[in-house]
């Protein structure tokens, strides 16, 4: 038997999960390297070797570029407050798509444009450094970085604040 059940609202916080804040938050701070499959992990990469070949510096260099943009408030900014990790992942996907031709909207084509203007320093820096080559493949990354860093966050293996009407054991969709 599987068990698949989907959550909304109201059970992170008393399951101890972290909140949107904090899950941005960790996208900039905590600690994570690729290892030499290029998957994100977290924690410092244990081979001095390889640390010149990681992208995670530079995928968070775009991220802040991306967020910076996002936060000027201007008239063409996409979100209005500070954009969040989903906001940031929802702008990489954008970029991804663009770059790939897969988007044909002047919305979208003016916002890759001005973050590839801004994101020139970070593009020719990691030319030097590794394989990738442009703004959609670092996009690529940075999509999944964010989702390495909220996968590790979101770890439980309790839940709380799960309330049932009609009994005291739960029957979420058992087949």
């Amino acid at each position: 038997m599987k068990l698949i059940v989907f959550l909304g609202a109201g059970v992170s916080k008393p399951s101890g999960l972290p909140m949107v804040d904090r899950l941005t938050e960790l996208i900039f701070c905590a600690t994570y390297h690729q290892d030499r499959h290029r998957n994100f992990i977290k924690g410092r990469n244990p081979d001095a070797k390889s640390r010149h070949t990681d992208s995670t510096s530079v995928v968070r260099a775009l991220l802040r570029c991306i967020r910076s943009y996002d936060e000027r408030g201007r008239k063409n900014a996409v979100y209005r407050g500070a954009p969040n990790y989903e906001d940031l992942f929802s702008l990489c996907e954008a970029i991804k798509l663009w770059h790939v031709g897969l988007v044909d909207n002047a919305i979208p084509a003016s916002f890759v444009k001005a973050i590839e203007r801004a994101a020139r320093p970070i593009l020719k820096r990691r030319s030097l450094m590794a394989p990738i080559r442009d703004l959609g493949s670092l996009a690529c990354e940075a999509s999944r970085f964010i989702e390495a860093v909220v996968v590790g966050a979101l770890q439980s293996h309790s839940v709380a604040g799960l309330v049932s009407g009609h009994s005291k054991s739960p029957t979420w969709g058992r087949k």
